[in-house]
């Protein structure tokens, strides 16, 4: 989530997580509710230290429920894993916070929307293949631990964020509450989508891009994956369709396709439009000695004495009875 606006929406944070955390600046909002910047209460302080707090409101507050948190947790390991890190949460069954790795730049939904550049001609089209590549990675990834994301039609869960001097954008999925047991039918939907709204509905490569500058023949197969994902975008999905038969079908040229439409200048130009969103050393360490943003403390704020109680609370919750937590 990204967000530039000073039109901030009332909201109260969970008292655990305001005991931990100190609120910095507001990132947005979703669905399921609000995204803060914070650093911990304890050394150290700093950028590096600082995690997207995200509280989940009104009915959404069970979207994401303890036992995922701690599977991903566990699934972090794998190069593939290209998810927010999963920072700390509250020790109740379904949490009302949890604390992500903070990923700096910009998500692709507010690239289209709101750059001028991408709103009116989508994404350069190696960027669009490297994307898609890497979107077929972590569901594959999320498909062999029985999970997909189930949330990136609009692209506002899918951040792009400069690392280690790449060339390309690194892709991240920062929100858990789109991860569901593994539907391959939602799967290549979301996907498939996503893809289609990068190229701006379109079935070639935009001439801002200056398709010119590629070789005919990588112009034409382009056109035609451009062309495929518009067409399966718009068209029911089969029983027999999955993710990994298209990829199987069509993955290696995608590849290909980022390699020889790679275009140094248009890479150039979103390099920059991430750093632009980049919060600095500067800005943190100022907030942390100005005054504390006050928000509403949630006096409901609810969670568990031990372990042993919370895997009770699952164990029965597995076996068809109603969660429940004690009030501290």
């Amino acid at each position: 989530m990204d967000s530039d606006s000073d039109d901030i929406p009332e909201f109260k944070i969970p008292r655990s997580a305001k005991d931990k955390f100190v609120p910095l600046k507001y990132l947005g909002s979703g669905k399921e509710g609000h995204v803060v910047l914070a650093a911990p209460r304890s050394d150290p302080q700093g950028l590096a230290s600082c995690v997207a707090l995200k509280i989940l409101s009104g009915d959404k507050v069970t979207s994401v429920a303890r036992k995922l948190l701690k599977k991903l947790k566990k699934m972090e390991g794998d190069e593939s894993h290209l998810i927010a890190a999963v920072r700390d949460y509250p020790g109740i069954p379904t949490p009302n916070w949890h604390a992500l790795e903070y990923i700096p730049g910009r998500s692709i939904e507010y690239l289209l929307r709101k750059h001028a550049t991408y709103k009116e001609h989508g994404l350069p089209p190696c960027v669009i293949f490297h994307v898609f590549a890497q979107l077929v990675r972590v569901q594959k990834h999320l498909k062999d631990n029985e999970y997909c994301h189930i949330d990136l039609k609009e692209g506002g869960n899918v951040m792009l964020s400069n690392k280690d001097g790449n060339l390309f954008p690194t892709v991240t999925l920062i929100d858990l509450g789109g991860i569901k047991p593994y539907d391959h039918g939602k799967e290549l939907e979301h996907t498939l989508y996503l893809a289609r709204k990068m190229t701006k509905g379109s079935t070639e490569i935009a001439e801002h891009w200056r398709p010119m500058q590629f070789r005919k023949g990588h112009r034409k197969q382009a056109k035609d994956k451009y062309k495929m994902i518009h067409d399966r975008a718009a068209s029911k999905i089969k029983e027999t369709d999955t993710l990994e038969a298209l990829w199987k079908q069509c993955g290696d040229s995608f590849e290909r396709l980022v390699e020889s439409l790679t275009d140094k200048k248009a890479l150039k130009e979103l390099q920059e439009a991430l750093d632009d969103a980049k919060i600095t050393e500067e800005e943190v360490k100022e907030k942390l000695q100005g005054k504390e943003w006050e928000l509403e403390v949630d006096v409901w704020d609810v969670g568990i004495t031990t372990e042993s109680d919370i895997d009770k609370l699952e164990t029965s919750s597995e076996d068809g009875a109603l969660d429940s937590a004690k009030i501290i």
